[in-house]
């Protein structure tokens, strides 16, 4: 059994890569413009929110290490406000490498609730934008694979 998968495999290898290939595209275009739309769900103004003036305090490094062993460094800015009852309240950005300590910037914050703040301005708030374009792309690609096979079977 085992033996005759494995010559079906040296077979069919090119034909099952070429099968999975358009697949795994698509994987990536739904991955690209599900996460393009949810980092701009997370960009919509509060509801209802009060505007004030912050200050990026400090930046945070993370750092990753992939597979290879190379590592990753990313820098969030970590911004201060003020809200009404004087209470001081402290968020990382979205974003990494954007903005410098000591610059003030717009946040928008929820009456209610002042923990949960954004940065109104943020540089970069257009990649969104770029990660849906990409997506959609990348998921143009099969259909018109897809849509030129049809036509050739005709």
């Amino acid at each position: 059994m085992l033996v005759r998968l494995v010559d079906w495999w040296i077979l069919h290898r090119r034909d099952v890569a070429v099968g999975l290939f358009p697949a795994a595209v698509v994987f990536v275009g739904v991955g690209a413009v599900v996460g393009g739309l949810a980092f701009r769900h997370s960009q919509q103004p509060i509801g209802g929110g009060v505007l004030t003036t912050g200050h990026i305090v400090e930046e945070v490094v993370e750092e990753s290490s992939d597979s290879d062993g190379r590592t990753r460094t990313v820098v969030f800015p970590i911004i201060e406000f003020t809200d009404r009852r004087e209470h001081t309240h402290r968020f990382r950005g979205q974003l990494s490498g954007v903005g410098t300590v000591g610059d003030a910037v717009r946040v928008r914050y929820d009456p209610d609730d002042p923990s949960h703040a954004q940065w109104v301005d943020q540089p970069g708030g257009w990649a969104w934008i770029l990660m849906v374009l990409i997506g959609l792309a990348l998921l143009a690609a099969p259909a018109g694979l897809l849509i030129r096979r049809r036509r050739r079977g005709r």
